[in-house]
């Protein structure tokens, strides 16, 4: 394993929580505005490649969700991320760049919120 991947692994492990999840949220953001461009483009393959990369990273935060402690906050989120999920599949089936542009505000605002958390100290 090169030093690199080592280096980045470890530095996801012990990343906090709350940083790692806005993270993902930024680059869910990057990659839906790769995805408009390349559908602007016609660009498919590579559209279709972004997309794919944003539905793995939104599972894997539904698969972080805490429905026990997390309660309606958990539930709210599983909502918005398969609302998501089920938008990036129409648009990627039908090319649907606007279909992407609807999805960034949602993101961005969920992501700005959890900012906020992390700048009150507040740690999940």
């Amino acid at each position: 394993m090169k030093a690199q991947t080592v280096y980045q692994k470890v530095e996801m492990e012990t990343i906090p929580k709350l940083t790692l999840v806005i993270m993902c949220y930024k680059k869910i953001i990057e990659l839906l505005r790769d995805a408009i461009d390349y559908i602007k483009r016609g660009e498919y393959d590579r559209k279709s490649e972004s997309l794919s990369k944003a539905v793995d990273i939104i599972t894997e935060l539904i698969s972080a969700l805490d429905f026990e402690k997390g309660k309606q906050i958990a539930y709210a989120l599983n909502n918005i991320y398969l609302y998501c999920l089920n938008t990036i599949m129409e648009a990627d089936s039908g090319n649907k760049a606007d279909l992407l542009e609807g999805l960034i505000p949602i993101l961005e605002e969920i992501k700005d919120a959890w900012e906020q958390i992390s700048k009150k100290g507040i740690r999940k």
